[in-house]
């Protein structure tokens, strides 16, 4: 299928995703569809595909705004994409939006939009607790990965 879209044959990509049995479509999840909806947003068919992504409101709610986000900006919508993103905190579309911003020329909002580095790191804690384990003695590095290294085990790079 990837070969087909890479030779700009994406008319014929959807189609064998179209043939796809429903086994296939089953054991790949949301694979076949969200790769469906990229191909129509290829074929200038971004409006038929974000009608078909509203109808599956079990999707992730922010996964679903960025990817209609993308097919609206595709589709020319670049200021109702914008506005689609700005609902939703999470990192992908923060993300998509500052890089729709800058596409939009206007690069301080795209720069304002993104959280600065303590809110990053703060968010990241959150989710996987505080870094440690982080810090290295530099008296003793020497670029191995545990104390065998330090001892000349063939896991020692040869420079």
């Amino acid at each position: 299928m990837f070969l087909l879209a890479e030779n700009g044959l994406h008319d014929r990509a959807l189609q064998l995703l179209d043939e796809c049995s429903p086994e296939f479509v089953a054991e790949r999840g949301d694979w076949v569809p969200s790769n469906r909806w990229w191909l129509m947003g290829e074929l200038g068919r971004c409006r038929e595909a974000i009608t078909q992504i509203e109808a599956t409101p079990e999707r992730d709610a922010e996964e679903r705004a960025c990817t209609i986000a993308g097919l609206m900006a595709q589709d020319s919508r670049l200021d109702e994409a914008i506005s689609l993103l700005a609902e939703h905190p999470g990192d992908r579309a923060t993300t998509d939006r500052a890089h729709l911003l800058a596409r939009q020329n206007r690069p301080l909002e795209a720069l304002a939009a993104i959280p600065d580095i303590a809110a990053q790191r703060e968010k990241q804690e959150q989710r996987w607790g505080p870094r440690t384990g982080w810090t290295v003695d530099a008296q003793n590095y020497d670029g191995g990965s545990s104390e065998e290294d330090h001892e000349g085990h063939a896991e020692d790079p040869p420079f």
